[in-house]
């Protein structure tokens, strides 16, 4: 009778454990991304409508983020998010400085981007005390100075100290050689020497819209009526002189909206109406992007370029990836050490550095930026990695009601900036009902975006790696106590991995597997037994002292079944057969266990075992 109670016992237990397990699922997520060869274009829906983005910056992760009319939007490359501004300010500039913190200035209105506890990327006005009045058009750095340029005023901010420097009408600005350079219209070009206004000789006349910087002391300018000059300023002595150039070819230079220069060897001119053109140094055009070759729309409002030389490409209702240097890289060795000629006609000219390979040694230096920790100073990249490429966790939510938990963001250090690495000190305790969660999670190399496969593993429950997917969504319930690391890792089309992105947290386990509770059960099942071996001994109620030394062994089988669960499923491979074998063999078992208990307790008691007393009564 007993076995059938056990057998019985056994196979209900069997079914109870594997439907009251874990269950998780992936979620894919389409991005409308249309990839021309070369171009990757990734148009906005109607979070972002009639949207026109005016400056691009990257943080330490590699998450990029728009400036647009509306505000500022986050984008991963499969999210856009909307990080909100006073009164949904527009924004024109975004603008990243050594430390990796953001700034962005528009329309009456100076900040930066933080990280709050939650793991969100939010906005931080620092004009609460200030009244500015004005458009902001420009944000330079000099020193540990952060400059906002305006139309009418020029702001410096110095450890969150917002300070008017001067008015003027100003039109352009930029920065070389330390030293702080803005265009005014009455003027002309000037520059700051930490306490005044200075005029530049023999630029009264000069009106520009654009400025970016070539080297340390040569600015190229934009404009309308002269065309692209060339700024030579160094101590007290400058010099402006036209830029020999084709770019008339394909755009208008009085409809020129933005230049952006990478390593000094490419450089990026866009239109309000006609595209992009990628030039070398030299000024000779090597590629030109408009909608007859991939582009979205003409209407460029914004350049940006990466460390590995990719070209991001502010557009209305969208945004663009160029891979520039790849195209223009067998140009560029050619060019490797050659002259820089700046006018037709003249004997001047500047030796401009083209070694092409200490762009790799840049993306190295902020690579090891990007993992803010006490042991970034050791961290070793090797040469064949692909440095830059890197999976984030960009989202944890609470499966039931989709409660936002952590936000995407990390931060290490005072400046609230964002990081990849989750600090020690950072720690995710949830009650052990809180046991649903979706991870969200992406990767940085946008050129790839359509081709890019995941792996990810819950460390505490996974025993290895997931297949490879192209879902950006994973959903992990009914998890049990314990602590757990989520790890994701990114595969491109050329196979390279990324760096693993983590996301360490800990479910707390319930009062009823504390340690006091667990003495209270062992205690509970010592005084059955103790109970079991009175009632032998006063030969009354044996049938009592029978049923609780079965309750006993029951129980003590629950636990030593719950406990070795887990080494069964390693050993057996997840075979359900081999488990099924394995606990029927060790519920046949229990009525020897049984019989040990009788014999200790009628070792115990002076009986000889349980069925003499039976036979007595």
């Amino acid at each position: 009778m007993r076995n059938k109670l056990y057998i019985r016992f056994v196979i209900f237990s069997l079914i109870i454990l594997n439907v009251s397990g874990f269950a998780q699922s992936s979620r894919a997520v389409t991005t409308d991304v249309d990839s021309s060869g070369a171009v990757t274009n990734f148009p906005v829906g109607e979070i972002l409508a009639n949207a026109q983005f005016h400056s691009v910056a990257v943080d330490n992760r590699g998450i990029l983020y728009f400036s647009y009319n509306r505000g500022i939007a986050e984008f991963d490359g499969v999210e856009w998010r909307i990080i909100s501004t006073p009164r949904s300010t527009q924004i024109n500039v975004l603008s990243i400085d050594q430390k990796g913190r953001i700034y962005a200035t528009g329309k009456n209105e100076i900040g930066y981007l933080y990280v709050d506890d939650n793991g969100n990327t939010l906005f931080q006005s620092v004009i609460e005390n200030v009244d500015v009045k004005d458009t902001f058009f420009s944000i330079e750095h000099v020193g540990d100075d952060v400059f906002f340029i305006g139309l009418k005023s020029l702001y410096k901010l110095n450890e969150d100290a917002l300070i008017k420097i001067g008015e003027g009408s100003f039109i352009a600005g930029s920065s070389i050689g330390g030293n702080l350079i803005i265009n005014d219209q009455e003027r002309g070009l000037l520059f700051f020497d930490g306490k005044e206004f200075k005029s530049i000789s023999k630029t009264e006349l000069i009106r520009a819209y654009a400025m970016a910087k070539l080297d340390e002391q040569t600015l190229l300018i934009s404009t309308r009526s002269s065309g692209l000059q060339i700024l030579s300023f160094a101590s007290n002595t400058s010099k402006i002189i036209p830029w020999k150039n084709n770019l008339s070819l394909f755009i208008d230079s009085s409809d020129i909206s933005s230049i952006s220069v990478f390593d000094e060897q490419l450089i990026a001119i866009s239109s309000y109406r006609d595209g992009v053109a990628i030039l070398d140094i030299n000024g000779n055009v090597q590629k030109f992007y408009s909608t007859d070759n991939g582009l979205l729309n003409n209407n460029v409002f914004s350049t940006f370029f990466t460390l590995n030389g990719n070209l991001w490409v502010g557009l209305n209702n969208g945004v663009a990836l160029i891979n520039a240097f790849s195209v223009s890289q067998q140009k560029l060795a050619e060019l490797d050490g050659s002259q820089f000629l700046i006018d037709e006609g003249s004997t001047d000219s500047s030796s401009f550095s083209m070694n092409t390979s200490k762009w790799y040694d840049k993306i190295i230096e902020i690579a090891k930026g990007w993992f803010h920790s006490e042991e970034s100073e050791s961290l070793d990249i090797p040469a064949e990695s692909n440095a830059t490429f890197v999976s984030i966790v960009r989202k944890v939510e609470y499966i039931p009601n989709d409660s936002l938990i952590f936000g995407g963001a990390f931060s290490q250090t005072d400046l609230s900036v964002q990081s990849l690495l989750q600090s020690d000190t950072l720690e995710y305790n949830f009650p052990f009902n809180i046991n649903a969660f979706r991870f969200s999670y992406a990767a940085n190399k946008y050129e790839d975006i359509g081709n890019i496969s995941y792996q990810v593993k819950l460390e505490g429950l996974d025993r290895s790696w997931s297949t490879w997917s192209e879902n950006t969504y994973r959903e992990y319930t009914n998890l049990d106590w314990g602590e757990y690391i989520f790890s994701v890792r990114a595969r491109n089309a050329s196979g390279q991995l990324s760096h693993e992105a983590k996301f360490s947290f800990t479910i707390i386990p319930p009062w009823y597997e504390s340690t006091w509770f667990y003495l209270i059960q062992f205690g509970s099942l010592f005084m059955a037994l103790i109970i079991s071996g009175i009632l032998n001994k006063t030969g009354k109620a044996i049938s009592l002292s029978e049923a609780l030394i079965a309750v006993v062994v029951i129980v003590i089988f629950q636990y030593v079944d719950f406990y070795i669960d887990p080494y069964l499923d390693e050993y057996s491979n997840d075979i359900a057969v081999f488990k099924i074998l394995i606990s029927i063999i060790f519920g046949f078992s229990l009525e020897y266990i049984e019989e040990v208990f009788h014999k200790v307790i009628a070792k115990i008691t002076g009986l000889t075992t349980t069925e003499t007393q039976v036979q007595k009564t």
